[in-house]
């Protein structure tokens, strides 16, 4: 009987959703948007337009992997960000909590878990039919954003409530140079 797992790769390029079996090998692959790429140009926006910061895509995405959080009402956090000033061109900074970053960002997450969640479910209802195939309920999380605060959480939660089994989810670290 064959075993099957779930990688979710979520990263500047796109959310993939991807089914495997015990040996490793793919089984099927759904690539989803918002990619990071949309969340990282929302906060490089964000920050020129409401804190005229011009800042890089590699700062925003620093930001976001240090500070963002999936759940409102995480403990407090802010950071300061450096860039240039917008209309003076000169360096400068500015200071984003995580309240801040959570109001910005969190349609970006509700979609990108509703994208992942779907791909499971759809997942879940093709294998289903075979009674050679047994369903892991583990799901690993990887990629650029895998480590986004809460995100794993929310993502168990969803899973549970939408197909109705318990899924354990376990971030794999990511190595930041």
């Amino acid at each position: 009987m064959a075993t099957l797992s779930f990688i979710i790769r979520f990263d500047i390029r796109a959310i993939q959703v991807i089914t495997q079996n015990e040996r490793g090998d793919n089984l099927d692959a759904a690539s989803y948007t918002p990619s990071g790429w949309e969340i990282i140009e929302t906060v490089v926006e964000y920050l020129k337009t409401s804190h005229d910061l011009l800042i890089s895509r590699v700062t925003a995405e620093r930001v976001i992997t240090k500070l963002a959080s999936a759940k409102e009402n995480a403990p407090d956090m802010k950071m300061e960000i450096r860039g240039r000033l917008v209309r003076l061109g000169i360096p400068g900074a500015t200071e984003i909590s995580n309240t801040e970053l959570f109001e910005l960002l969190s349609d970006h997450f509700s979609r990108a878990l509703f994208r992942i969640i779907w791909g499971i479910k759809a997942n879940l209802a093709f294998y289903s039919d075979h009674s050679d195939i047994e369903i892991g309920k583990q799901v690993t999380l990887t990629g650029d954003f895998c480590e986004i605060r809460h995100f794993d959480t929310l993502l168990e939660e969803g899973l549970q409530e939408t197909c109705g089994s318990e899924f354990t989810v376990i971030v794999q670290e990511q190595k930041h140079l």
